[in-house]
């Protein structure tokens, strides 16, 4: 004898259908960003497809610009992504730029060109910049030298103190805009840099 319809075989059957969808699914393209100038990444799309670039850190939403922006139906930009579809196909030649800026790190920003080509679509492409190597954070930190020389300069601190618009320490006076000397003997007025010493 058949039972009536039961809710727990309902269940089974979505369970078996989002398993197939989910399987179903693609991985997506990769794209590891070279920070070296040259020919722009491609990133092919379609009308009918969204097309959603993933990137690996925060970007700035409002800073993403799109050549063409009025041939695509959709353009969204999310914290750390960016998807387009466009409402008529490109041409295989046809190639539109797409600005994005990332919130901080390096590189600061990259543009990717829009393409089109019959019977290739990027559903998702996952960008990912490369990893700072040493040397590119030793030269980066060594263009800040003299940035800190200078403010060490100027506020005259001894050797062991420390430039920084840190909170006042105890022997500074920074009240009504006069010079007041802190306890190295360094002179200061308010809102100016000070000296610290570590401890």
């Amino acid at each position: 004898m058949l039972r009536p319809f039961t809710p727990s075989f309902a269940l089974a059957s979505l369970l078996v259908g989002l398993t197939a969808t989910a399987q179903a699914a693609p991985a997506g393209r990769s794209l590891v960003l070279t920070g070296k100038a040259g020919e722009p990444p491609l990133i092919y799309v379609a009308p009918g497809v969204v097309t959603m670039i993933r990137l690996d850190a925060r970007i700035v939403p409002e800073s993403v610009q799109l050549e063409g922006r009025a041939r695509f139906a959709v353009v969204e930009e999310g914290e750390q992504s960016v998807t387009v579809s466009p409402t008529v196909a490109l041409g295989p030649g046809e190639r539109l730029a797409l600005r994005v800026t990332y919130r901080e790190g390096s590189p600061a920003s990259v543009v990717f060109l829009l393409t089109g080509q019959p019977g290739t679509v990027d559903g998702l492409v996952n960008v990912s910049r490369p990893q700072q190597t040493f040397e590119a954070c030793r030269v980066e930190l060594s263009g800040l030298a003299p940035i800190w020389w200078l403010s060490r300069t100027l506020c005259g601190c001894p050797p062991g103190a420390s430039a920084s618009p840190l909170p006042k320490r105890e022997g500074t006076n920074l009240s009504d805009n006069r010079v007041a000397q802190n306890r190295y003997g360094a002179a200061t007025e308010r809102g100016g840099p000070r000296c610290w010493q570590s401890e």
